[in-house]
């Protein structure tokens, strides 16, 4: 019942006001939610299609190829990001950071090495492709075990990796 919070206050002081001079108001609310609703998943068709013709069927890849991304319209390009950014539950993306990553990443000079953190994430662009790293927190803090460098890696190729290209390391 506490006016001191916002959601209280508005429920309790200026509800009641607009509702007496707009009584339809909670029916245009609800159509308007079911409207932005109805938007929201056009939304994630849309860049769930375009993530299939950037990277293929799989949509769990942690990396996304520049060229057709730098592509895309700059709000289909959004779009995608914050679609692929919430399928691999990084955080909830806004409109600022969605700007960062225009400007820190994806416009950065060839030879940087632009890193973005986001939470437990790390957005990084490498060889003309943005990646999506784990990403230690505490940077000073001694790595867990498994997170130590090792001089012993036995990695396995398979004609699969030498013709795609890609070496999987241990550990990610």
């Amino acid at each position: 019942q506490s006016l001191a919070f916002d959601r209280n206050f508005l429920r309790h002081q200026i509800t009641p006001i607009l509702r007496q001079r707009w009584p339809t108001m909670d029916r245009r609310l609800a159509t308007t939610a079911a409207i932005m609703d109805d938007t929201q998943r056009l939304l994630q068709q849309v860049a769930a299609e375009d993530l299939a013709l950037i990277v293929g069927l799989s949509e769990e890849s942690k990396r996304l190829p520049m060229a057709p991304l730098l592509a895309l319209t700059i709000e289909r390009r959004h779009n995608l990001l914050r679609y692929w950014l919430a399928q691999q539950r990084v955080p909830a993306a806004d409109h600022a950071l969605m700007q960062r990553i225009d400007t820190e990443l994806l416009s950065s000079a060839r030879d940087g090495q632009p890193c973005l953190v986001l939470g437990d994430w790390c957005l990084r662009r490498h060889d003309g492709q943005l990646l999506l790293l784990p990403w230690q927190r505490l940077q000073n803090s001694p790595a867990p075990e498994h997170d130590q460098p090792q001089s012993n890696w036995q990695v396995k190729f398979t004609p699969q990796h030498v013709s795609a290209q890609q070496i999987e390391l241990p550990l990610g």
